[in-house]
């Protein structure tokens, strides 16, 4: 009887380590992509931010059209 309970205890603490290396484990890998997610958070402000100042020089050059009449350019306000 003692020696059975000795072996469950060995089992179950065997599983205890092998449960805290996954955790170690995805602990390690949870912190890696933590730091892949905020280097593609970076590179996403930096693309938001240049999209809206592309859209801002588009806003200015849309209010000045040249048309093309002849020979002569002419501006057009709108």
């Amino acid at each position: 009887m003692l020696i059975c309970r000795k072996e469950t205890l060995e089992n179950k603490t065997c599983i205890v380590i092998d449960e805290n290396k996954k955790v170690n484990q995805l602990e390690k890998e949870n912190k890696s992509l933590k730091e892949k997610v905020e280097k593609l958070n970076t590179t996403l402000a930096k693309f938001i931010q240049g999209s809206k100042i592309l859209e801002n020089m588009f806003s200015c050059q849309k209010k000045i059209c040249f048309h093309v009449k002849g020979v002569f350019l002419t501006k057009k306000k709108v």
